[in-house]
C-alpha cells in the first residue's frame, strides 16, 4: 500500500503508472481517471477531501502518455490550504473508468502534513 505525502498548503506533483497483471503498460486512450481521498473508505465520494480527475471538473490529472499508461497528478495549494491547522491521514483509491465501468488501479494512504517552515515574502 503506497502513502503520499502531502503538505498543507503546497504545490506537489506525483507521477503515475498504470500496469496490468502482466506489468504492461494500460493503454489510457479515451479513458478517465479518478483519484479520491476520504476520511473513511466508507465516506460518500462527495465528502472527499481530496478529489482529482481527467475530466474538466475536479480536473488535476494530466494523461501524459496514452499508450505508455503515464498520467500525472497536481495537487495545488489551494487543495489543502484550507484544511485544519493540523496533520490529516486519508484513504485513497486510484480509478480508471472504461466503457466497461470503473476499475480500482490502486489503494493507499494519505498524509497531509503541516510544513515546519512558513514561508515569509
Amino acid at each position: 500500500m503506497n502513502t503520499l505525502t502531502i503538505f498543507r498548503g503546497k504545490s506537489h506533483t506525483y507521477s503515475m503508472i498504470f500496469v496490468d497483471e502482466d506489468s504492461q503498460p494500460v493503454n489510457l486512450t479515451g479513458k478517465t481517471i479518478r483519484f479520491m481521498g476520504k476520511r473513511k473508505e466508507a465516506d460518500a465520494d462527495a465528502d472527499a477531501v481530496l478529489s482529482k480527475s481527467t475530466e474538466v471538473d475536479p480536473g488535476g490529472i494530466t494523461i501524459t502518455d496514452a499508450a505508455g499508461g503515464l498520467a500525472e497528478m497536481e495537487v495545488l495549494p489551494a487543495d489543502t490550504s484550507g484544511l485544519d491547522d493540523k496533520a490529516l491521514k486519508l484513504v485513497y483509491h486510484v480509478e480508471v473508468v472504461d466503457v466497461l465501468g470503473p476499475h480500482v488501479a490502486d489503494i493507499g494512504k494519505v498524509e497531509i502534513k503541516v510544513a515546519v517552515i512558513k514561508a515569509t515574502t
